[in-house]
Order: C-alpha cells, then structure tokens, then sequence
C-alpha cells in the first residue's frame, strides 16, 4: 500500500501538468481549442482580438485572412519564431536555451458576448 501511494505521488505532478490535445477527426492534425469566459460585448471583444493581432504582427493585415465584424469571427494564417529546448519545452524559452524553430499556424477567432472561443489548428 505504501509503494502505491508513493507511485502515485511520483506521478500525479506529471499527470498535473500535462496538456491534452486533441487531433482533428477528418484529417487526424493536432487541434487546439478554448472557450474563455470575458466580460464584455462582441463588438468590445472583437476590437480586442484585432489589437492583439495588430500588436503580435508587425503587418498584421498580411496575417488576416478573413475579419467580419458582423458575424464576430477573425481567421488568421501566420507563423512565428520560437526557441525550443528540449529539457524545458516552454515557450519563449531564452535564446541562448534552445534551437531556433519556425512554427506556422492557422487560428480562428469567434466572438459572442460575454466569450469568445479559439481554434488554432494546421500547426506545421
């Protein structure tokens, strides 16, 4: 009994920090997908979505693909530089830590009042 609690004791930080991805059921690619809970109205979270692309992209239009303010929807087509180190697989991990690595996305942003959800998916 005391050899399975301290199994699990080992395991259950591993377990806690794991990120689970799903795949995409018609072309088997790994899919990211949230739905976050934002105070505010579409129009206010969409105005949001487009600073944030206009912020992270130095030409943020040539990243757009498709922006309808009506509908409350942003797609967006981009890549991005990164440094991956294979001892700690964080993101924006120092320069002088890791190799450089080229990631390209696609990211789809859909806005409603009060949430807004983002499918970010093609990762290559």
């Amino acid at each position: 009994m005391k050899t399975f609690l301290l199994l699990i004791l080992m395991i259950a930080p591993f377990l806690a920090q794991s990120q689970f991805l799903t795949a995409d059921s018609v072309n088997n690619r790994v899919k990211y997908e949230v739905v976050v809970e934002q105070p505010g109205t579409k129009d206010i979270l969409y105005a949001k979505g487009k600073n944030w692309i206009a912020k992270t992209y130095k030409n943020s239009s040539s990243v757009v693909d498709l922006a309808d303010s009506v509908s409350g929807h942003i797609f967006i087509n981009a890549s991005t530089e990164t440094n991956f180190n294979a001892e700690n697989t964080q993101v924006n991990a120092p320069a002088k830590r890791g190799m450089p690595v080229s990631v390209s996305f696609e990211c789809r942003m859909y806005f409603r009042d009060n949430k807004y959800r983002v499918v970010i998916d093609n990762l290559k």
